[in-house]
């Protein structure tokens, strides 16, 4: 019975070709654009998964009220991180990550330029490696970048400098011609589902702008995340959080 209804509709598929041909066609673009979107969605979604402790992981964002709409930003000001710091309570690690551009410069032993780039680079300090844990070549590198003039790069960018990854702790790289930056780590590179593509981070000590006091000053490349202490929710900082907002932001609103 089976083989028989299968000869049947087989026949009549053949028979009507040029409608086989339309179904046959529109399913197979109907299944491959859901596999795509599934895969699209599963990409999106796969976003800084696996971080050690990413339920205490939360970032800053800048809020402003207008009469017909609200914006959002997750920039923050310059002075908001020290301030954050300072005077949040229930905050383990406070990490700004700011971004920016620059010419940095490769020289050898006898000082002769062999390289010079221009790329995206970032400012921050230990904490933001140790609230997003990352894999070093080097064990303990996040603590030196406190310092000032100093950088730790992604694993492809001190292969790129310096030929061999392993040999770029110690060398010295330059920003914008005369700021000497010493390498103190190599970190492996983030995977593409990271929010940061981190290739070159300097320590925010040497960020020319670290003590600017503008509050009304936002950039989106100017992030703060922090670690909650274990066992806090956000509602935890509710009454932290509304002061220091009253302090800061109350007359900016």
């Amino acid at each position: 019975m089976f083989k028989l209804n299968l000869k049947i509709a087989l026949r009549n598929l053949w028979k009507n070709k040029g409608y086989t041909f339309i179904n046959v066609f529109g399913l197979s673009i109907g299944m491959a654009s859901c596999i795509l979107i599934f895969m699209f969605i599963r990409y999106q979604l796969s976003f800084d998964e696996g971080y050690k402790n990413e339920n205490r992981i939360y970032r800053f964002v800048t809020t402003w009220k207008y009469n017909s709409f609200d914006d959002y930003s997750q920039g923050v000001s310059v002075p908001h991180v020290a301030a954050a710091r300072e005077e949040i309570t229930g905050l383990e690690k406070v990490a700004p990550i700011f971004r920016d551009w620059g010419i940095i410069e490769v020289k050898d032993q006898q000082g002769k330029e062999v390289m010079k780039v221009d790329e995206q680079l970032h400012y921050a300090g230990p904490d933001f490696f140790e609230i997003f844990d990352t894999n070093w070549l080097n064990a303990g590198a996040a603590k030196d970048l406190i310092e000032p003039n100093t950088v730790v790069l992604s694993e492809s960018m001190a292969k790129k400098f310096f030929g061999d990854a392993g040999k770029a702790v110690g060398r010295q790289v330059f920003l914008h011609h005369t700021t000497p930056l010493k390498v103190v780590g190599v970190f492996k590179d983030f995977p593409e589902n990271s929010s940061f593509p981190l290739k070159i981070v300097i320590s925010y000590e040497t960020f020319y702008d670290k003590n600017r006091t503008d509050w009304d000053s936002v950039d989106s490349g100017r992030e703060c995340y922090v670690l909650f202490k274990d066992g806090l929710v956000v509602d935890d900082l509710a009454a932290s959080l509304a002061a220091f907002n009253n302090k800061y932001y109350k007359e900016r609103g």
